[in-house]
Formats: C-alpha cells, sequence, structure tokens
C-alpha cells in the first residue's frame, strides 16, 4: 500500500468514524449539514488532491490528522478552543 493509499483510507475511514460518533444520541429532525455527504463534499473530494501533496518526510498518519484536523469542522472547532485562536490549513496542502 502505497502513502497514498494509506493517507485516503485512513481519512475515509475517519470520515466515517467522526459522522457516526456525532449522531449518537441526536434525536430525529435535527440539523445534519455536518454528517451529510453535502457537509463533508470539500473534505472528501480535497483528500485526491492533498493525497499527492504530502511532503516525503511525513508518514500517511501524520498527514491524516493534520487533514482531518483542519477538514472536518467539529475538529477544527475543538482545536480552535483548545489554542484560543483559529486553526490554520497547513501549509503542505494549503491553496496558494
Amino acid at each position: 500500500m502505497t502513502k497514498q493509499e494509506q493517507f485516503l483510507w485512513i481519512v475515509q475511514t475517519a470520515i466515517i468514524v467522526n459522522a457516526v460518533r456525532l449522531t449518537v444520541g441526536r434525536g430525529a429532525g435535527g440539523d445534519v449539514s455536518d454528517i451529510s455527504l453535502t457537509g463533508n463534499w470539500a473534505a472528501i473530494s480535497d483528500a485526491i488532491r492533498a493525497s499527492e501533496l504530502i511532503p516525503a518526510d511525513m508518514d500517511a498518519d501524520a498527514a491524516a490528522d493534520d487533514y482531518c484536523t483542519y477538514m472536518l469542522n467539529n475538529q477544527r472547532r475543538a482545536e480552535i478552543q483548545a489554542h484560543g485562536h483559529p486553526l490554520p490549513c497547513p501549509e503542505w496542502f494549503a491553496r496558494t
């Protein structure tokens, strides 16, 4: 398995697990934008581009952690709360 494939597998699994976790305890009729396909499309579609940009000295696990922490809204909010400031996009996959 290549580093790119490992990254994509980890990101795919993380998006699924994150969506399942966010549904626990929700009642019917609530806002589902953070777990919907539409709500996650940017993270899903941009994963391919990001997988091609992983620095040579970074492993797939670290890259997937960077990616998911930034791209998944609830993960980014948790980091912002923990650090008290906006979380910048990791340089290795930022658009220029």
